[in-house]
């Protein structure tokens, strides 16, 4: 069982945070955890799930739901830098991890959270630096949770 106060506390105490939470499906308890940290700071929360089902049991104004065509588009009114970037999701393609790394500020940090043995971490890795990440690391929370952490470096970006 993951204690999500202990992924929460990556989040630095700065206020008016923007932090990007990224979800296969509505998951309350990590939803609430990360509305709690993040409100406590007066920031923004922003929740992509990649599913249809409904938001229940959660006020509105805990968070912002979007979507990924909001996400992306740099002409959208929602469109916005973030800090930081947690995905409790699947692993991403290498054209969406690109376009993660573009709405990150610069120093952002990318989290991904999986199952043990549900992805090659090697694999996963090499294309979060394929997509210009840096300083990207695995660390075992649990004997079946490995999180990944990687940064966003201003002028770092890979030019070959």
């Amino acid at each position: 069982m993951i204690k999500y106060e202990l992924i929460t506390s990556i989040i630095k105490d700065y206020p008016h945070i923007k932090v990007l939470l990224i979800l296969d499906k509505y998951e309350k308890e990590i939803i609430s955890e990360f509305a709690k940290k993040v409100n406590s700071l007066e920031g923004e929360l922003d929740l992509l799930i990649f599913s249809d089902k409904e938001m229940v049991d959660l006020k509105e104004d805990d968070f912002t739901l979007i979507h990924e065509v909001e996400l992306f588009e740099k002409r959208s009114p929602k469109s916005k830098t973030y800090e930081y970037s947690f995905s409790f999701s699947k692993p991403c393609s290498s054209e969406r991890l690109i376009k993660f790394y573009q709405i990150l500020e610069n120093s952002g940090e990318l989290i991904q959270i999986f199952e043990d043995g549900g992805v090659d971490i090697w694999e996963e890795k090499d294309r979060i630096q394929e997509a210009n990440f840096v300083a990207v690391n695995d660390t075992k929370l649990d004997e079946n949770i490995i999180m990944l952490s990687a940064k966003k470096m201003h002028g770092w970006r890979s030019m070959f």
